[in-house]
């Protein structure tokens, strides 16, 4: 059974042998301290033992080990990429020695390293140095009272203090700005959004992410959302948690504004295809608009006017044609109140966009009409030409204005008194050069042309010589050359053609190379080689190498000359003036075979020859040759003659005294 405890008190004696002071409140100095001690209790419960106590008591004071914990204040903060001034810490009261200021020297806070100055962040994770040499020579301290790591104190001890040092985040400043944009135009970071500026050497490796930038923006960044302010914070991502070292200010926030793209009278036609077309003369309805924005928007707009059209213009409805000369109105209500507010339209209801509307040109028809006339006969093609040309298709007003019907105009009139050649020609309507000029600015005009038809002039036997001037003249018995032919055409056509040929020749006739003489009683055959092709077009003679004209060949007489030779018969001499006359005719000149037909010699007659006993009296007088009437009739008619009389000289019978009583019976007989 357990007894009652007894309780033995340890009596010390004085000091315990001097190993402590201060009435035993401090150790003395590191060593070994003996002395006795006794003991004591109050149930005198040694009373049964007999008490062997021979041995000392001793105290041994060791060094104090110096730890961490004897040093007080070794604490360093600094902040984030700075580096603060060491502190001091205390060494702390140990045995009474009282405190003792330490420097602090150094701290693995720091990096020592350039460019970064700090570690990162954290409270008291990181060791203090202490400077242990403030102890040599303090007052009160005995240097081998105290080890370092079991080892007595040295110069330059350094002791650390671990998770005594922090560094604290640094502040960082996110400045957050935003960006004005227009509708449609996505305008995103240019690095000035979100800006901020990192210390100690950290490597930048944040990524802003804006997203769509607070739903200013669609997720693909293409387009933006309507007119307005979008406000937003980007995040900030880095794959090295940089910002774990700060304190982030990021009180601030982006924001897009988005302002109208504005459309106006400068630019309607960059945003606005509005076209619009119409006749000349006509009122084509009005179409619709294609509304092509900014940012993918499009809607169909209705077009509600043109100045290409008259208004209040009677019979004028449209103005003149031309190529997108003209406005177009195009109303704003088929825009959204959103849309027109992100083009700023909203105080708008229509745009008028010049150069848009287009008049083209009316369809206009001139006919002309087709005709004949003959080759030559100017007024028939005149007369042809005359209103030859019809206008179909006017319009806007423009038959109060211009003849329906004009003349025409064609090559197959050459000038005023001339047509053109055997052919098809084309007939077009004359114009005015004013007229013409004002119709091809509102029409696009098909000319259909005529046709005007020249035909031939004909010549044939029937009228050759009213056009033909051929004459061949030669003498009875002779072959005189062919001459020219003198073509006379209509026109004012004129040839010079070859007489080939006439029946005033006699072919193979032996001496006989012409027919009778006669004035224009023969034919000639003339050539048309002298015609160029198209003049034979012209007249029918294409087919024809030569005109026969009848009448137009004439031999002329021959020169006969007749001869009668001088005689002289003494008068009463019949026999001589017979004899005379014998003979007394020559014909000289017979020609074309006559020679063998009539004599070149016949007899005289002259009046010297009363009778056939008697001779006319003394004097000359003309021989003649003796010619029958047929042959004279004969000779006339293919001779010229000329008869050169001779001359019968009766010279006087002389009766003289020598003959006196042959030829005068005289006798006297008186009455004495």
């Amino acid at each position: 059974m357990r007894g009652k405890p007894y309780i033995i008190r340890i009596i010390n004696y004085q000091n315990y042998g001097g190993a402590y002071k201060d009435n035993n409140k401090r150790t003395n100095n590191a060593g070994t301290y003996k002395f006795y001690k006794g003991l004591q209790s109050d149930t005198n419960v040694l009373r049964n033992y007999d008490v062997i106590d021979t041995q000392k008591n001793w105290v041994t004071i060791k060094p104090h080990e110096l730890t961490a914990a004897d040093i007080l204040n070794a604490t360093y903060t600094t902040k984030y990429g700075s580096a603060n001034n060491f502190g001091t810490a205390k060494l702390k009261n140990i045995n009474r020695d009282g405190e003792l200021d330490l420097a602090i020297v150094d701290s693995n806070a720091l990096t020592h390293k350039k460019p970064r100055i700090t570690q990162d962040v954290g409270e008291n994770i990181y060791n203090t140095v202490v400077s242990l040499d403030n102890i040599y020579g303090a007052d009160g301290f005995d240097l081998k009272n105290y080890t370092l790591n079991g080892k007595a104190l040295g110069k330059n001890d350094r002791m650390t203090i671990a998770n005594s040092a922090s560094v604290t985040p640094a502040d960082l400043v996110i400045t957050r700005k935003g960006i004005d944009t227009v509708y449609g135009t996505v305008k995103t970071d240019d690095g000035t959004m979100t800006t901020y500026n990192l210390i100690n050497g950290d490597t930048d490796d944040i990524v802003i992410d804006n997203g769509n930038y607070g739903t200013a923006y669609n997720d693909e960044l293409t387009k933006t959302n309507n007119v307005g302010k979008y406000n937003y914070k980007a995040t900030l991502n880095s794959e090295s948690d940089v910002l774990r070292n700060y304190n982030v200010h990021d009180d601030g926030t982006n924001y897009v504004n988005i302002t109208p793209y504005t459309i106006d009278k400068t630019n309607y036609k960059d945003h606005i295809n509005s076209s619009y077309e119409t006749v000349y003369g006509q009122t084509a309805k009005f179409g619709k608009a294609t509304f092509t924005g900014v940012n993918g928007d499009t809607a169909t707009l209705d077009i509600t006017d043109s100045d290409a059209l008259v208004k209040n213009g009677g019979d004028r409805k449209t103005q003149d044609a031309a190529k997108n000369a003209y406005n177009t109105v195009v109303s704003f209500t088929g825009l959204s109140d959103q849309m027109k507010k992100n083009y700023g339209l909203t105080d708008k209801t229509s745009a008028t966009l010049d150069n848009t509307a287009t008049v083209e040109k009316a369809k206009l028809t001139i006919d002309a009409k087709d005709f004949t006339a003959v080759y030559g006969d100017a007024a028939a093609v005149k007369n042809g030409l005359k209103d030859a040309g019809t206008i179909t298709g006017l319009v806007n007003g423009d038959a109060a204005k211009y003849a329906s019907t004009v003349d025409g105009t064609s090559e197959a009139l050459v000038d005023d008194t001339h047509t053109n050649n055997v052919g098809d020609y084309d007939v077009n309507a004359v114009i005015s050069a004013d007229t013409r000029t004002a119709l091809d600015k509102n029409y696009e005009i098909s000319e259909n042309a005529g046709t005007a038809t020249i035909t031939p002039y004909t010549i044939n036997e029937n009228n050759y010589k009213d056009h033909i001037n051929s004459s061949y003249t030669t003498v009875y018995g002779q072959t005189a050359k062919f001459g020219k032919a003198a073509f006379t055409g209509v026109n004012g056509d004129t040839a010079e053609l070859e007489i080939t040929d006439s029946d005033a020749l006699v072919k193979n006739g032996g001496d006989r190379k012409t027919q009778d003489a006669a004035k224009n009683a023969y034919n000639t055959v003339v050539s048309f080689t002298g015609l160029s092709d198209q003049m034979k077009k012209n007249y029918g003679l294409t087919d024809k190498t030569s005109a026969t004209l009848d009448n137009t060949a004439t031999v002329e007489k021959a020169k006969l000359t007749i001869d009668a030779k001088d005689f002289t018969a003494t008068y009463g001499d019949v026999d001589a003036v017979k004899n005379g006359l014998k003979d007394a005719g020559t014909i000289a000149g017979l020609v074309n075979g006559d020679a063998a037909k009539y004599a070149s010699t016949v007899d005289g007659t002259s009046e010297a020859l009363v009778d056939d006993t008697h001779t006319n009296n003394v004097g000359d007088y003309d021989v003649n040759a003796v010619i029958s009437a047929d042959t004279r009739n004969a000779l006339n008619k293919n001779y010229e003659i000329a008869e050169n009389a001779g001359t019968a000289t009766i010279t006087p019978y002389t009766i003289d005294e020598n003959n006196y009583k042959d030829h005068i019976n005289s006798s006297y007989t008186t009455v004495y």
